[in-house]
């Protein structure tokens, strides 16, 4: 009787080392790319987020900029820089950019475009879409107190999308109204 290992053996033992490393490596791969994936949407959602509060933080300082031009509806800016009012018309959605204003330090506004460039300190490159469009329809009334008109010229919905490696996409949406409407 001999002593030792025969071919057959060794060609089984090398089969089921090589099915379970590479079922090893498989699930690290995974593992790896499902890490980068969940790192990639948490900063899209974060910049989805941004998206909505700089939206917001617009709306609340027209009111207390102390310009007699601009109201809650003046999120945007014309070509020359001035505030353009927001029209509550169904057929009418606002796609914006945000950005710095030239020759404003510090400022930042909203004009109309598609889409921005967001390029993240780790090399990551986003791109963001502020959709403003209409939203009286979407805000019910438990009275009769507020007309449809009312509401229709009184809130907005904000959806920002942010987009990534082509395929990947991430949106929040939020109701924006005029809060102060006696301001």
């Amino acid at each position: 009787m001999k002593k030792g290992f025969g071919i057959i053996e060794v060609l089984i033992a090398s089969a089921i080392i090589s099915t379970v490393l590479g079922g090893l490596v498989y699930v690290g791969k995974l593992a790896l790319s499902t890490s980068v994936y969940m790192q990639e949407r948490s900063s899209a959602i974060g910049l989805a987020i941004e998206g909505i509060e700089v939206i917001r933080g617009i709306r609340d300082t027209n009111w207390i900029d102390g310009a007699n031009n601009t109201t809650w509806k003046t999120l945007i800016l014309d070509g020359a820089g001035n505030p353009m009012e927001l029209v509550p018309d169904s057929s009418k959605n606002y796609r914006i950019v945000f950005h710095k204003l030239e020759g404003n330090q510090g400022r930042y506004g909203l004009t109309l475009g598609s889409s921005e460039k967001i390029i993240l300190g780790d090399g990551g490159t986003f791109f963001r879409e502020i959709i403003i469009e209409p939203a009286g329809d979407l805000i019910k009334s438990d009275t009769n107190l507020i007309t449809d008109e009312v509401r229709a010229s009184n809130s907005f919905k904000v959806t920002c999308n942010i987009t990534w490696d082509n395929n990947k996409k991430v949106g929040i949406s939020e109701l924006l109204t005029n809060w102060r409407p006696d301001y």
